[in-house]
């Protein structure tokens, strides 16, 4: 026997509330079932902890345990994703943003100073940012290492 994690996208035939979220957590507290819902709207979703023999037999029991979680809804499954206990705890560890960088590290990172780092969006093809804040622009750190290694071949190549 082993831990899965199983998380659920649904849509269901009746719209969801607050307080059948609240059930929900209610009914499946024991597998820590953690619902998120559009208010208002069909959409949602479960993610929750199962014991079980394998990948197959966690997805029939979240499945399962979804339906009686919420037994006056007609539940359309959309997405279903199982993942061994371990992994899931692993993944808690990932970012859910990719990480930014502003023109102090842009700078760093081109070894330019900061006023030439500010003269880059300018050029056509430097990456758009993903953040305005009252501080300046924010770019994914991703974008600009690739915009940089781009720029350095072509520099080569001249």
């Amino acid at each position: 026997m082993a831990a899965w994690q199983v998380l659920i996208d649904f849509e269901s035939d009746t719209k969801l509330s607050e307080e059948m979220a609240f059930d929900v957590s209610e009914r499946l507290g024991e597998h820590g079932a953690v619902p998120s819902f559009e208010l208002g709207g069909t959409q949602g979703s479960i993610v929750m902890c199962v014991d079980a023999e394998d990948v197959i037999e966690a997805a029939r029991q979240g499945l399962e345990y979804t339906g009686q979680a919420l037994p006056d809804c007609k539940l359309t499954p959309n997405n279903l994703e199982v993942t061994e206990w371990g992994k899931a705890v692993e993944h808690l560890h990932d970012p859910l943003y990719p990480e930014v960088v502003g023109y102090a590290e842009i700078a760093r990172l081109a070894g330019v100073t900061r006023q030439r780092a500010r003269m880059f969006p300018k050029i056509v093809d430097f990456p758009k940012p993903v953040i305005e804040t009252a501080q300046g622009a924010l770019y994914t750190k991703s974008a600009i290492e690739a915009w940089l290694e781009r720029r350095t071949r072509k520099a080569k190549k001249a």
